[in-house]
């Protein structure tokens, strides 16, 4: 930034606002079709249907961790690492609410999930990044 203009006329930062509302609205037509094909009894599946809403935080994340790559270059910064393993252990939850997977046989994921999430702090390049 040029210091030798005044504020008012200094160019302003580009600010990262994500539009996730196209995300956001897709997710929650396809929960509504699937609730509306199962009182029709069109489908039958017994799950813990609460857990689609977990879905919403994960792709607005996801969606977020996108677009701030695109903006920084393609470079994947200590941050969108850290968000990035966010969004996969709020999918990983969603996944085996939804699956009915055994909480006592596949914890260990969420083990590795975080080891690889170390992993790609000390791969990737310093904390102060960009």
């Amino acid at each position: 930034m040029n210091t030798n203009l005044p504020p008012s006329e200094q160019p302003k930062a580009t600010e990262i606002r994500p539009n996730n509302h196209a995300l956001i609205g897709l997710v929650v037509i396809a929960i509504g079709g699937f609730f509306l094909l199962r009182n029709f009894g069109l489908v039958d599946w017994e799950f813990n249907w609460w857990a689609f809403f977990l879905l919403i935080p994960a792709g607005g994340i996801s969606m977020n961790v996108w677009q701030e790559y695109q903006h920084n270059g393609k470079q994947f910064t200590y941050d969108l690492r850290n968000k990035l393993v966010v969004s996969a252990i709020i999918l990983l939850t969603a996944f085996m609410l939804l699956t009915g997977l055994d909480w006592d046989r596949y914890w260990p994921l969420f083990l590795i999930l975080g080891g690889v999430a170390v992993l790609f702090n000390a791969i990737g390049s310093s904390r102060h990044e960009g």
